[in-house]
């Protein structure tokens, strides 16, 4: 039953922001589950219809199975904002004139441009600093009275949390990417009218400085509110898991 246990706990922890980032060791990561597998074995006992005798090989192989995808699901919904975030910080960077260039990845394994990940990084560090990492746990507990250990009936039941995470997390960056997103739009309208009134001059080279200097002063008063809206939210919908 333990090994069932780990078995859900580490897809959680293997996709779960900050403990799935390829900068923490397997060996580090493995622990991790172990010990966090053996500390919950206690607690989902009472809810557990595992069967206490020896299962054949085809059950055995389709409990492991099925484990391996529940705590595959919880995680993938706490990585779905990362990932929507990743997205609207590489959006933002382009935005505000950063995202010519690619620079090694920090956190993750895709070079991308270093505001985006230096808002990525900052929302991974408030991510455990707001105790977020204990609502996933939370709720994969919440998920053995669901789907309770040795359980078959799943009915859809990751899917619809899967899309509803998907669009949660989406709707949220782009509600706070906003300003941002009017930025671009009211300066590239500029330059293109200040391009056609005079063709001869590269407009937007010339303004580029200044694109980037007005991008980094709204960032600055802006990416405050950017994170503690992204982490209300997110921690908002991972309570109601």
């Amino acid at each position: 039953m333990t090994f069932l246990v780990i078995c859900r706990v580490g897809c959680c922890l293997m996709l779960m922001p900050g403990f799935g980032s390829p900068r923490v060791p397997a060996r580090i990561r493995v622990w991790i589950a172990f010990f966090v597998a053996v500390s919950l074995v206690p607690v989902v006992l009472p809810t557990s219809q595992y069967n206490r005798t020896t299962p054949g090989l085809g059950i055995a192989v389709e409990q492991i199975v099925i484990e391996a995808l529940i705590g595959t699901v919880v995680g993938l919904l706490g990585r779905m904002f990362f990932s929507a975030l990743q997205f609207i910080a590489a959006a933002v960077a382009s935005f505000v004139g950063y995202g010519g260039s690619a620079d090694m990845p920090i956190e993750d394994t895709e070079p991308n441009a270093a505001l985006a990940h230096l808002l990525t990084l900052t929302a991974t560090v408030l991510f455990f600093a707001g105790e977020l990492h204990w609502e996933v746990l939370r709720g994969l507990i919440n998920f053995y009275e669901i789907l309770p250990l040795g359980g078959k009936e799943w009915d859809g039941l990751g899917l619809d949390l899967l899309s509803e995470a998907i669009s949660g997390s989406f709707f949220l960056v782009l509600r706070i990417s906003g300003p941002f997103i009017v930025y671009a739009v009211v300066l590239n309208f500029a330059f293109g009218l200040v391009n056609k009134l005079t063709p001869q001059i590269p407009v937007y080279f010339v303004c580029l400085p200044f694109v980037i200097f007005g991008g980094l002063l709204l960032l600055y008063f802006a990416v405050g509110d950017f994170l503690n809206v992204f982490q209300n939210g997110m921690a908002t919908w991972l309570q109601l898991i």
